[in-house]
This record gives C-alpha cells, structure tokens and sequence, in this order.
C-alpha cells in the first residue's frame, strides 16, 4: 500500500497531521511571523496562544466545566471571552487609545467580525506592520498581565491610565 500523502509513501503521524492541516486550510506559516515579533519570548507565546485560541478565559474555563464568574474584570458588564478582552472590552479599548491611536481604530475596523483568533491577528499585523504589532502584542499581554492581577491578587488599582502607564 502507498500513501500519497508523504513523499517516500510511508505513513507517518506528521504526513498524516500535514494532510489534515492541508484540508482544513491552515499551514504552519500561519502564524510564523509571531516569532519575528520585536518583543520579549513571553510576549510572543502569549500571542502564540492567543492565535490558538489557547488562552483560558473566563468563557474557556466554562466551557471545561470550571465555575467562574463570567463577567469581564475590567468592565463587569460582559462575557470574557478573547474578542471581548482584547477587542471590545471599554476599559482595554480606552488603554489601547492612550496607548496608540492606530491600535483602536484597526480594532475598531475588525471588531464584531466572526473570524478565529488567528485570522484576526493576520489582519491587524497586516494593517499595523511588524512594528506596531510588537507593540499591541506587548499591550495585549499587559492587560492579560493586569487581568490575572484582578482575579490572582485582588489588585483593584487596575484601570486604563495604570495599564497604559505600565505598557510605556
């Protein structure tokens, strides 16, 4: 028997994994320019994550039958969930325009779009440039850092002002 899906016709676990990729549209490359990001290792597998829609919030961690309470931390009006936190929550919206103006008016042009995470990311760095999506990555993962301050450490002194001080 020959498997077309490899090269030498053998099967393997990765032609087989490189097949079902194939089908499905994705490709390894997807996402690469995560790692060519200017910004500390933490940064980029946070975004890494965050592409894989691996990050667990509150919404995550619900459907995995942990209870928490579903609320946003920062506004306490909406369901976590990545595009709320880092798209639409009020709160990170009014850090990322302290921070960079540019940053919320290409949010603002992809938020409420039904697309995964990774196809959202490949836009913004695509409008943004390599530049100043190092700097939204480096924002994003400060208000994931202040989020987990909130929930871990009970820090209330975690607003727009103190989130955009900490990412300049």
């Amino acid at each position: 028997m020959y498997w077309r899906s490899s090269t030498d016709g053998w099967f393997s676990t990765k032609s087989s994994v490189q097949m079902i990729q194939k089908d499905k549209g994705h490709s390894k490359s997807e996402v690469k320019w995560i790692w060519d990001l200017d910004c500390t290792p933490k940064v980029k597998h946070f975004v890494w994550r965050l592409s894989k829609n691996g990050l667990p919030t509150k919404e995550k961690l619900q459907q995995r039958r942990i209870a928490v309470p579903m609320q946003c931390v920062f506004c306490n009006h909406h369901t976590e969930n990545t595009a709320h936190l880092f798209l639409e929550c009020s709160v990170v919206r009014d850090t990322l325009q302290r921070v960079n103006e540019n940053f919320l008016k290409h949010s603002i042009s992809i938020s409420g779009i039904n697309r995964d995470e990774k196809t959202i990311l490949n836009i913004l760095k695509d409008k943004l440039g390599m530049q100043q999506m190092s700097k939204l990555a480096v924002a994003w993962w400060s208000v994931w850092y202040f989020r987990n301050q909130i929930i871990f450490n009970n820090n209330t002194t975690c607003d727009a002002t103190n989130i955009a001080e900490f990412i300049n």
